[in-house]
Formats: structure tokens, C-alpha cells, sequence
């Protein structure tokens, strides 16, 4: 199998969104399991995310902008992987959470109170990567699981559409160049 590398360079304002992206590391890891990187045992794939304003949700905003930069550089991969949050707070969940609505840790928090982040391969109908902060009961993290996965299956085809209307773009503009 081929050697994964990953890198991250966080140029947010927000020191708390930085220390979130740097400590992403296992989550961009589990990114590139959609790439088929055992076609290419010696390639190297780094994956670097600067992040110009975070309101909120950067880490799964970030896995699916890389997963979609992947796919238009022409990387195979099996699926893309859409990346959703939801801040659980009590019976409250909130999907997609801007970055005041987004969990703490540093706050007082009580049970059942924290965050999700999902990375899912909606056409292979596999999550590629998860993570939560925070504590919170099992049947809650199930719940934000599947809003996680629903978000993500209608997310897919508008990333699909982005990128069949950026490689048709690509396809016109060698054509037009052949022509002339």
C-alpha cells in the first residue's frame, strides 16, 4: 500500500479553528481511504486546508473541499467523501453549527452535550471518518449519525453537478483549442 502523507496549514484568525484543523489529522487520513491510492504505490498525497474564515463547521467543510479538489485534479478515488457537523445540546440537534453554536470543551458543560463529525461515501454508503467531543449518550450520537449521512446523500449530487460542469468545462476549453 502506498505511503499517505498529510499536512495542514490553518490560516484562520480563530486560534480555537486552528487547533481544530491541526488536530484533524486523522480525520484527512481517513479521507484519502476514498482515493485508490494502492493503483500508485509510490505516490505521496498532501493535503493542505487553510481555512480564510471559520463560521463554524470548518472540519467537515474542509473534508468535503478536499475531497472534491481530489476528484477535479483527476486523484481516483472510489467516492467522495462529504464531510457534515451537528452540536448536540440536550434533545437539541443542530446540523451544519456556525462557529458560536459549535461545542466547547472549555465550557461547563453537562451529559449530553458535545458535537459530530461525519465523513461519508454516500454512493458506497460508508463512513469514512468520525469523531465527537464531548459527552454524549449513545442513542443522541445515532441520531446525529443519521442527520449526518441524510445531509450528506443530498449534498452528493450538487457536488457531483460541480464536478461534471468542471470537467465539461475543461473538456470544451481543449476542444476549442484543438480547433483552433
Amino acid at each position: 500500500m502506498g505511503v499517505v502523507k498529510r499536512r495542514f496549514s490553518s490560516g484562520s484568525v480563530n486560534h480555537c479553528a486552528s487547533v481544530a484543523l491541526a488536530n484533524a489529522g486523522v480525520e484527512m487520513y481517513d479521507l484519502v481511504v476514498g482515493c485508490s491510492v494502492h493503483k500508485f504505490p509510490k505516490a505521496q498525497v498532501d493535503i493542505y486546508v487553510t481555512v480564510l474564515q471559520n463560521d463554524g463547521s470548518a472540519l467537515a467543510a474542509s473534508i468535503t473541499c478536499a475531497s472534491v479538489a481530489l476528484a477535479n485534479a483527476g486523484v481516483e478515488m472510489y467516492d467522495l467523501v462529504v464531510g457534515c457537523s451537528v452540536r448536540i445540546a440536550d434533545s437539541l440537534t443542530l446540523l451544519d453549527p456556525t462557529e458560536s453554536e459549535e461545542y466547547k470543551s472549555q465550557d461547563d458543560n453537562p451529559e449530553n452535550h458535545g458535537s459530530v463529525t461525519v465523513g461519508y461515501m454516500p454512493s458506497l454508503n460508508q463512513v469514512s471518518a468520525i469523531t465527537s467531543k464531548g459527552e454524549i449518550e449513545f442513542e443522541a450520537i445515532k441520531k446525529a449519525m443519521n442527520q449526518c449521512v441524510s445531509s450528506s446523500q443530498t449534498l452528493y449530487s450538487v457536488l457531483q453537478k460541480c464536478l461534471h460542469t468542471s470537467v465539461m468545462d475543461k473538456l470544451n476549453k481543449k476542444t476549442s483549442k484543438l480547433q483552433t
